[in-house]
């Protein structure tokens, strides 16, 4: 048995080439850490000792593979990071603030076509609704460090995009290039004939300012209450558990 080990660890050192320097300088010996004998075959592991140079056999597989991974992921997080970063002046991130944003513009848009008439039913009262129902359960349900900003800025974007959406629209068949309001229209008589027009243009851009920025302060003000609320249930919680505590 003992001239088999022998044999093997000849046979490993070839293999791990002779001549190699150690950090003491010595030749490099590679033990025989471990030995399987079955009916026909040995298996043997061996290592080479600490500070030993090793002889790459060929492309390590697994470690490209890991450092793949590792990259995957890490271009993962960032990407996320990216879409988590809360709006200038905001704690909201940018995916959330542009989503309350963008449930806001069906409406417009469908009044605008004709498609959904103002006031005309379910559909229109369940469209123009239900984005401030959601702007309302995000301000109360949702924790900020800035509920005052977080909706006035989303207030001027919604504002931005409805004043936007008319722009675009202005002549579609119920766009308000067809169909001013009477308040468009009353105040522009206030104009000569030729800044008429240029008149209708600003007076609808000026309401659209007014819903969006009147909508986001609203909201903030629901938004700092319920912070205010929700810190004293903190606070009158952590009391009684420290007062249970003693």
């Amino acid at each position: 048995m003992e001239s088999i080990f022998a044999l093997l660890e000849n046979q490993a050192i070839r293999a791990g080439g002779v001549g190699v320097q150690g950090p003491s300088g010595l030749p490099c010996r590679l033990d025989v850490s471990a030995t399987v004998l079955h009916t026909s075959c040995a298996v043997v592991r061996v290592s080479p000792p600490r500070g030993c140079p090793v002889k790459n056999s060929g492309p390590n597989w697994a470690s490209w593979w890991k450092e793949k991974t590792v990259r995957t992921h890490h271009k993962a997080i960032l990407t996320r990071s990216k879409a988590h970063r809360p709006i200038w002046l905001t704690d909201m991130p940018a995916w959330l603030m542009l989503t309350l944003v963008a449930i806001g513009l069906p409406r417009t848009i469908l009044a605008e076509l004709d498609v959904v008439q103002p006031e005309s039913g379910l559909l229109y009262y369940f469209l123009a609704l239900a984005p401030f129902v959601t702007w309302l359960a995000v301000a109360v349900l949702r924790e900020t460090r800035k509920p005052i900003m977080d909706f006035v800025v989303l207030g001027v974007l919604y504002a931005l995009s409805l004043a936007i959406v008319h722009q675009v629209f202005w002549n579609a068949s119920a766009g308000f290039g067809h169909q001013p309001s009477a308040g468009a229209v009353n105040f522009a008589e206030n104009f000569s004939p030729g800044f008429q027009d240029l008149a209708v243009h600003g007076y609808t851009i000026m309401i659209a300012m007014m819903i969006g920025i009147g909508s986001g302060l609203t909201i903030a003000i629901v938004a700092f209450v319920a912070g205010m609320v929700r810190a004293r249930s903190t606070k009158s919680s952590d009391r009684a558990d420290s007062s249970g505590a003693r």
